[in-house]
């Protein structure tokens, strides 16, 4: 019934033939380039680009570290703060924002707890990473050639003890990623810098930090915004050269002459008149004067009749993360833009910083001898911090013995206050014996002094009665002795 004798395809050399008369019989799509992305970076996609990338650079990198390791000793020495309960339980992925997967294994695996460093060679890296940019243009440029290019490679500068002293973003499109010779225990040999007339700059595998975005298609290079919604960019690329070559034109469109009287047309003088009689901003409108008999039409059509904006906005914010009301500016309900506006942080700013920061994590630290297990870096939530919810876990802690007042303040920002690093239970200093109080109020916080005492005589008064008063005499049984010989009489 299956034919299971009958021979069996074991190539795909049919696929294959297929698919070249496939590709010889229908327009191919010019394949992603990084340098066209780059230099045709305009329009929708470039204000969807710049909203995430601001919003990214925007945000703080934090090390942070043990506060001891395996040998008990301090792992990074510097100025140190311990996190709040907020950022406590967003590192530990207890919240709906989490941190990385490689920042939840840490926290697990560590009985130490981890502090914020606020002074290293690390942070003061990120605070001047180069004469020429701030630490806000320095990411800024990174996530621009991440999501254009789908990779971001910085250049990094040493000092004589190997440790850095200035990072660099490369332009992305001039980079090539050099795969290493069979038998090698690393991916890359080095990258080439190649900027085009034959100069190429090399740097060895090491001076370089090469962050990119998951690519399916490659293990050498990442995939940005724009090669994963090419159609959508070509389209809107070519639909605003269309619109640009129209209008400087001067919106005269391409048109066809047919003559119909059958004389001779000198086309040279035919189109010298067309342009000086309709040229220039001051002509629109002018009437076109013709002695022969000759007809006119257009052969061109309007950019909006060619395709649908609106359609390929609404796939270049798919594309992008970038809600589709900051591209079009039309959502005037502010709790539908307040909502959109948290997924857009949750869902596409804070994914592009945890992979800027763990790359930098595993690429960087290890430059100042830091162990992999000991630290971290990490952006926090860019999602607003839910200032009920602090409070609440803030309340709870104290309340049930998990935190004393003063580490509350201190995670908070605030000067500890004097008596202040006990641990209470339910109101109740912990090591201290307390008396037990009852559940109803006592009287002398209700009641007034004056009222007290009276009620004391009254309380008084009736002791004493009840101590002087005589107990009312019983009267005595009545026995009757009555025999079998006795006659009772009624009366």
């Amino acid at each position: 019934m299956f034919n299971i004798g009958k021979k069996q395809v074991t190539d795909n050399s049919k696929l294959i033939k297929s698919e070249i008369e496939i590709v010889h019989s229908h327009y191919i799509a010019p394949r992603f380039n990084r340098r066209v992305a780059v230099n045709s970076y305009t329009g929708v996609f470039a204000a969807a680009i710049d909203y995430n990338a601001q919003a990214a650079a925007s945000g703080t990198i934090h090390l942070h570290s043990k506060v001891r390791n395996s040998r008990g000793q301090k792992c990074l020495y510097g100025t140190t703060q311990h996190p709040n309960s907020y950022q406590r339980d967003f590192f530990k992925g207890l919240l709906i924002d989490k941190p990385s997967s490689d920042v939840q294994y840490k926290q697990l695996d560590s009985l130490e707890n981890f502090e914020i460093v606020q002074s290293h060679p690390v942070t003061d890296l990120f605070m001047s990473s180069n004469p020429m940019q701030s630490t806000y243009q320095f990411f800024l440029q990174i996530y621009l050639m991440l999501q254009i290019t789908g990779d971001a490679f910085v250049f990094v500068v040493s000092n004589s003890d190997g440790t850095p002293s200035q990072l660099y973003v490369l332009q992305s499109q001039y980079v090539d990623v050099i795969p290493a010779k069979e038998g090698s225990d690393r991916l890359v040999s080095h990258y080439e810098y190649n900027r085009g007339k034959g100069k190429i700059t090399k740097f060895e595998w090491d001076e370089i930090i090469h962050i990119k975005i998951p690519n399916p298609g490659s293990i050498w290079y990442g995939m940005g915004s724009i090669e994963k919604g090419w159609q959508a960019f070509l389209i809107n690329k070519f639909s605003h050269e269309y619109a640009a070559a129209l209008y400087s034109n001067h919106a005269v469109p391409s048109y066809l002459l047919i003559n119909k009287s059958g004389q001779s047309v000198s086309k040279k003088k035919f189109f010298k008149s067309m342009k000086n009689l309709n040229r220039g901003p001051k002509k629109a409108g002018k009437v076109i004067a013709v002695d022969a008999d000759v007809d006119i039409k257009t052969v061109a059509f309007k950019p909006a009749d060619l395709t649908d904006t609106k359609l390929t906005t609404i796939e270049i914010a798919s594309v992008t993360g970038c809600p589709i009301n900051k591209l079009l500016g039309n959502d005037a309900i502010k709790a539908n833009s307040e909502i959109q506006n948290t997924e857009w942080l949750r869902n596409t700013i804070h994914p592009l910083q945890k992979l800027v920061a763990s790359t930098l994590t595993e690429q960087l630290l290890w430059r100042y001898g830091i162990q992999e297990a000991d630290a971290y870096l990490s952006y926090g939530s860019p999602v607003p911090v839910d200032k009920e919810y602090e409070l609440k876990t803030n309340s709870t802690y104290v309340k049930d013995a998990v935190l004393t007042p003063n580490e509350i303040r201190i995670s908070l920002g605030k000067e500890p206050m004097e008596n202040g690093n006990f641990l209470y239970f339910n109101g109740n200093e912990l090591g201290k014996t307390v008396e037990p109080t009852s559940k109803f109020i006592s009287p002398e916080k209700t009641i007034s002094s004056e009222i007290k005492s009276e009620l004391d005589t009254i309380a008084k008064e009736i002791v004493k009665l009840n101590t002087k008063q005589e107990p009312t005499p019983v009267a005595p049984p009545i026995v009757l002795n009555i025999s079998n010989d006795t006659e009772v009489k009624e009366d």
